[in-house]
């Protein structure tokens, strides 16, 4: 880590990776590219195939496997998102059913 960049520990990991303009741009190639996308699929698909042979064999484990493949989604979806700043929407003005002269004071 270069001496000019103070470590902050109450960042997340996020925060640290969204500083660097390279991180970002870097990022969104990759999970733009076909490879990755194509790489997403067949290791999804062969997971999933891994987990339906196992419960196959042992029914038990069928709620387990269903929640490792929740996680595996999550973690995708956290993933391809690492580049996306969250950004919080403007707040909605609520209009009631007042007058609309009354309205018009109150904005």
């Amino acid at each position: 880590m270069p001496e000019s960049v103070k470590y902050n520990p109450f960042k997340t990991a996020k925060d640290r990776f969204l500083e660097n303009p390279a991180n970002i741009t870097n990022h969104r190639a990759l999970v733009d590219s076909a490879a990755f996308q194509r790489a997403c699929d067949t290791a999804t698909i062969e997971y999933g195939r891994r987990l339906a042979e196992e419960s196959s064999r042992n029914p038990n484990l069928s709620g387990a496997n269903g929640m490792k493949l929740a996680g595996m989604t999550e973690f995708l979806l956290i993933f391809i998102a690492l580049s996306e700043k969250m950004t919080a929407p403007p707040p909605v003005r609520v209009m009631d059913a007042l007058p609309d002269e009354t309205q018009a004071r109150r904005q």
